[in-house]
This record gives C-alpha cells, structure tokens and sequence, in this order.
C-alpha cells in the first residue's frame, strides 16, 4: 500500500518531534460509507459498571462497517485459509506492539494490546491537536490524509484483537480512569473501544472526572500562591467571563472540594480564599483546557466519522452537574471524597495546561530572584528554582518526588546563577504507567533572560545583572 500511495515509511511519525514510532502501516481501505454514532443512553447500570464492561460490543459493530463485505466475510469463517493467515499475521503484529515501549508505556505491567493501541490512538489525536493548537482556528483543523489513514488502519487492528483472545485487559479500566497518567481523550478512545457505551455516555464520565481533579488542582495552586492562578500570559483564547449562574455554580464546586480536601464544614470555608476574582480565574483556566479537549474530540470525529452530536460546552457540563438525577453529578459526587486525598500527595495535582506544567512566573529582572527567591549572593551555584512549585532548590534529583505541583518523573529548573534552564529526568518508582527507563537525565536549554545585546545575559555570578525578561522566549517554553 505504502508503494501504491507513493508514501515513505517516515511520513508516519509523531506530529511534534517528527520520529517514527509506529508499529503498524495502513494495508486495508475503510470504505466511505463507514460511520459511528455518538448519541445515545447509558447502557450499563451505573456509570460504575460501565468502567467495569468489557464486551467489546462498540469493535464488534463497527467491524461491519470498516471491512468489506468480502473480507468480513473471511474473519466470519474460522476455517478458510484466508482467516487463519490474517490470525497468524495478527498475533504477530500484537507481539511486536506488546514489545515496543513506544506504543505500551511500561513493561511493568503488560496493559494488554487492545490497550496499548487505544492509547496509541488517543495519545496520536492529542499530539495532533498539540500541534496545530497555535497555527490554526479549531474550526479549520483537519487530520491529514495520511494520518487518518494510519489512525483508521489502527482502528481496524483494534477490532480485529475483538476476535481473538489477545484482547485481554490485564489493567481495568477503572484503575485507568483514576489514574492520571493518560491523556482525555486517550482515556475516552481506551473506554469506548473496550465496552458498549455511546460516546455522548463516555464523554460525561470522562469531562467529570477530570473537572473535579481540575478544580482541586486550582484550590491546591490558589493555596500555595495566589499568583498560580495568573494564567492570562498563556490563554490560548480569549475567555470571557462566566455567566452569573455558571459563576454561582462554580464557586459552590470550588467551596466544597476546599471545604472536602480539608475535612471541614462548608461553611468553615474562608470566603476571602474562594472570592469573585478566584472563581473568575479558575473559569478561566478550565474553558482554556476545555476547549483543547473539544478540539482533541473533533480530531476524533474526523477519525469516526461522525455526523451527529457535540461535545458539551463547559458552561453545559458545569450545569448539569447542579442535577442531581445526571451521570455529572453522580461522578462528581462519587469521586469527591476519593480525590481529596490528592491534595496532599505530591506528582497527583496536574493541569493539563497547555501540557502537564505550568511555570512558576519569573520576574522582569534577573536580579530581582535574590530578593523574591530569599536567595544569598554567596550561595552555591548549584542552587535552583522549581519553575513547577516555585521552590528554591539545591538537591535537584531528591526535589523530583516532593515536589507538590509535578506529576512524572520530570523537573524543570532555572539557575540564578548560570542563566540557564535545566530539565531533569529521573526514574519513578512506584509508578507502573509513566515509568521512565533511564536515570538522571539532564537536558540545558536558553534562558529566557536577554542582555541589551538580545543575548542570553549572564548570570548574577560573572556577568552581572543585567538580564531582562523576554516575553516572546518565555511563552516559547509554554509551546514545547
């Protein structure tokens, strides 16, 4: 197929960086009239249940559609040499995909390759909506031909493994769905091909879930400093303000996690922390993510192809959650008390904004980091500051696990000193999703602090002083 498109093996890569990581090419046309529909009800008892549902009914019915008549009849008939050919060729390529670490993010544990592909799926759509996220308007976006190829060729692969008994699910996915080491929408692809719910049903548990851990989050930065919540310098579009009965319904979610993350009573919960401006800003940050994740589910309609149905808007959502008969507010309800605890475990709190960090803000002048920072002029040069948490820091590797604002096996850090920025990363242990293979890596990019020459400035050792703060450089970082 490769030959018949004039396509090089290269132009299935990664969207940002550009490597090919991809274990399986396009070999079998979906047809055009292949489509899925998203509307519809809860199928399982609860929402509950449906995390626990397994069938595969949603691969099943669309096997149907994404094979020709001729070669769905051939995976219907066990015995014809046909069907046993494309099985061989299958469970080799569910061996190859198991032993990549590209596609099956530890060998830890085995998540299974219907897993491993869902992930592979989900993890490629939100990279291609990183990557158009400031080039183009939503609206415009489009998956290249060749990656929609690519991404429905893995479709296919997925529900193939339906009928075989590779399919298995080592992970549960309830223990994917509290897990916060997988993107939205690599959560919402992995739920709706391994079970029987409708996508509207999948996009509800999904959007409630990650809207409560959300607002912890923001409670836990609002508490740390108010500043944290100063995102304006990286809005990715203008966002007005909330309607009045959003607004309303959003400060009583943002009081009772507080009042729940520190066991008291909701009317112990100080109203000066949780004013006007804190709901305003957390609205804010929540309709900037938010709407990354509409543009990740667009991708997937692409993918789908489908022709009815919208994700809601946050405004909806945040709604929905007041009714007390919704699958929102039984979610949010459900989850409240379990997430509280997140609060005081360090690498739990995350905002995916608009990666898994935000910077700690730095002043305008290099100098001003020893009065801000309480930093000694005479201090070692291996002193750092936590751009996650805002910490002053001289053991890097040790600050790795405590840090309360980091998630992964990652740290980012600026030297007062050399000018320069550093990222580290570091083994995690304990953690059998994101485990990183390598040990006390470190990676040192420009600062973002120039001369009056437009040069990196030196340090506040050597060089002086003189380092001014570079808008343009600094929201170049928020890009990476």
């Amino acid at each position: 197929m490769l030959r018949e498109k004039k396509s090089l093996v290269s132009e299935f890569s990664c969207p940002l960086c550009g490597t090919y990581c991809n274990a399986f090419i396009p070999s079998v046309s979906i047809p055009d009239t292949f489509n899925v529909s998203m509307d519809g009800f809860l199928r399982a008892s609860s929402w509950q249940e449906a995390l626990r549902n397994q069938n595969t009914e949603n691969c099943n019915d669309m096997s149907s559609l994404i094979f020709g008549k001729e070669f769905f009849h051939v995976l219907n008939d066990q015995n014809s040499p046909q069907n046993k050919k494309i099985f061989n060729q299958l469970s080799h390529l569910s061996h190859e995909n198991l032993m990549l670490n590209k596609i099956s993010p530890s060998m830890d544990i085995e998540i299974g390759t219907g897993n491993a592909i869902s992930i592979l799926i989900g993890n490629t759509l939100e990279l291609l909506q990183i990557a158009n996220r400031f080039e183009v308007e939503t609206e415009d976006a489009k998956i290249s031909g060749i990656n929609l190829e690519l991404l429905r060729s893995l479709v296919q692969f997925k529900v193939l493994l339906s009928y075989t008994n590779d399919n298995r699910r080592i992970v549960g996915m309830k223990e994917v769905y509290l897990s916060n080491n997988f993107g939205f929408i690599a959560g919402v692809v992995m739920l709706y091909l391994q079970g029987e719910e409708f996508l509207e049903i999948i996009l509800k548990i999904f959007s409630s879930k990650w809207l409560l851990r959300a607002i912890f989050s923001i409670i836990a930065r609002r508490q740390l400093n108010a500043a944290n919540l100063s995102f304006e310098s990286v809005y990715l579009k203008d966002v007005n303000d909330p309607p009045a009965e959003i607004e309303a319904i959003l400060s009583q979610l943002i009081k009772r996690c507080a009042a729940s993350g520190d066991q008291v009573f909701l009317y112990e919960v100080k109203e000066k922390d949780y004013d006007h401006e804190t709901t305003i800003n957390a609205y804010k940050i929540l309709s900037s993510i938010y709407e990354n994740y509409r543009e990740q589910f667009n991708f997937l309609k692409q993918l789908l192809n489908i022709q009815d149905g919208e994700m809601e808007t946050l405004d909806t959502l945040i709604s929905w959650i007041k009714d007390t008969q919704s699958i929102e507010y039984s979610v949010f309800v459900q989850l409240e008390h379990r997430l509280y605890s997140y609060k005081a475990a360090p690498n739990a709190l995350a905002l995916d904004f608009p990666g898994k960090v935000h910077l700690d803000n730095l002043p305008v002048k290099l100098s001003e980091l020893t009065s801000l920072k309480n930093i000694s002029e005479d201090a070692s040069t291996g002193t750092v500051i936590c751009l996650l948490c805002g910490e002053v820091v001289t053991k890097r590797y040790q600050h790795v696990a405590s840090c309360c604002m980091n998630q992964c096996g990652y740290a980012f850090y600026f030297s007062p000193f050399k000018n320069m920025l550093m990222i580290d990363v570091t083994e995690k242990a304990k953690d059998a999703f994101c485990k990183v293979q390598v040990r006390h890596m470190t990676f040192s990019i420009g600062s973002p602090y120039l001369n009056k020459h437009g040069e990196a400035a030196g340090g506040l050792i050597g060089s002086g002083d003189s380092g001014t703060l570079n808008p343009e450089e600094w929201l170049n970082l928020y890009k990476i």
